[in-house]
């Protein structure tokens, strides 16, 4: 049977755990899931400013709420912010879309956990 996001749910943080089976420190992100009139809003909004290429991104910046376990290569952690996001877009595009994807699936990947909200 599958799990669908319902009104009840599209506005609620889920959480997205990236750890391999669960296991080890931390490493995750809070985000609401993306209805498709928010995906058309945000894209319309792009195209205005003639940025159609980047509304994946606006939708990350919108889903996204924070996160915890990002760090740099020398272990420094990366605060969740709009910048950052936009920044990691860019300087790692492949995980990024992952997690887009993990967001674009919510009800499948996330977990609606009321106490970590």
């Amino acid at each position: 049977m599958p799990i669908l996001m319902t009104e009840e749910y599209k506005g609620k943080e889920l959480y997205f755990d990236l750890r391999p089976g669960g296991k080890g420190e931390p490493e995750g992100f809070w985000a609401v899931g993306i209805s498709e009139s928010k995906r058309q809003e945000l894209a319309r909004q792009a195209e205005a400013k003639g940025k159609s290429n980047q509304t994946w991104i606006d939708l990350l910046v919108f889903a996204i709420k924070r996160w915890e376990g990002f760090v740099d290569l020398s272990g420094k952690e990366i605060p969740c912010t709009e910048d950052n996001i936009r920044m990691l877009c860019d300087s790692d595009h492949a995980m990024m879309l992952a997690v887009l994807n993990m967001v674009l699936e919510a009800a499948r990947s996330g977990q609606y956990i009321a106490e970590k909200n």
